[in-house]
C-alpha cells in the first residue's frame, strides 16, 4: 500500500511538472549557452490523470470486492449443504458441484479455442487478400473471415470476383470529365481512379 502511496504521489507531481507547460524551469546556464540544446529529450512518459487513476483504482477495488464476496458465499453455500446431506446425497452433491465446475472449464476452453480460430483465420486472411493485392481493412475482414478455413477462402474468392467485375464494368465505361474550381477539366485514367479509391 505504502508502495502504491508512493508511486500515486510522483505521477500527482508528474501531473503538475506536465500541466505547468512542461519545461524545467531550474539550471539557466544549459538554456544560455546552446549547449544543452544538442542533448536529445528523453520521450516523457504516459500519464493518466488523477480522476482516471481513481476511477481506475476504484473499479479494480469494486472488481476484486465482488470476486471476494463471491468466492465467500459460494463457500458458505457449499459448506451448508455439504453440512445438511449425508452418505450418498454428499457424493452426488459433490460430483453435481465437480461437473459443473468441469462443464465451466470446457466452455471456457470451446471460446478460447475459437477466438484463437478466428484470430488464424483473421492472419491467413491478410496474407491471401495481400497476396492477391485486394484491399485490406477491417470491413473487408468482417466480410471474408468465417468459421472454417474452406469458408475464408470462398468469400475471399467473391470477393475477388466482385472487384473484377466492378473493375471490368468500370473501365468499360468513360469516367466523367472532372472539372476544377479554375475551369480547367481534367480526366483521370481508370487506373489513376482505382488507385485513388484504392480498388486495386
Amino acid at each position: 500500500m505504502a508502495e502504491y502511496k508512493s508511486m500515486l504521489r510522483m505521477n500527482l507531481r508528474n501531473l503538475q511538472f506536465f500541466a505547468e507547460g512542461g519545461e524545467p524551469q531550474g539550471d539557466p546556464e544549459a538554456s544560455g549557452n546552446g549547449e544543452g540544446a544538442a542533448e536529445p529529450k528523453p520521450e516523457a512518459e504516459k500519464m493518466v490523470s488523477l480522476a482516471e487513476m481513481q476511477r481506475r483504482l476504484k473499479q479494480a477495488a469494486e472488481k476484486h470486492a465482488q470476486a471476494t464476496q463471491e468466492a465467500i458465499s459460494k463457500a458458505l453455500e457449499q459448506y451448508k449443504a455439504e453440512n445438511e446431506l449425508s452418505g450418498k446425497e454428499l457424493e452426488e452433491y459433490r460430483r453435481q458441484v465437480a461437473e459443473a465446475e468441469k462443464q465451466a472449464l470446457l466452455d471456457k476452453i470451446a471460446n478460447l479455442e475459437k477466438e484463437q480460430t478466428k484470430r488464424e483465420l483473421t492472419d491467413e486472411a491478410i496474407k491471401t487478400l495481400s497476396g492477391r493485392k485486394l484491399p485490406v481493412n477491417e470491413k473487408v475482414l468482417s466480410f471474408v473471415v468465417k468459421d472454417t478455413a474452406d469458408g475464408t477462402l470462398q468469400a475471399i474468392s467473391d470477393f475477388e470476383s466482385i472487384i473484377s467485375e466492378i473493375k471490368a464494368e468500370y473501365t468499360k465505361s468513360e469516367p466523367p470529365g472532372v472539372s476544377s474550381s479554375f475551369g480547367s477539366s481534367d480526366s483521370k485514367s481508370p487506373g489513376e481512379i482505382f488507385r485513388d479509391s484504392r480498388i486495386i
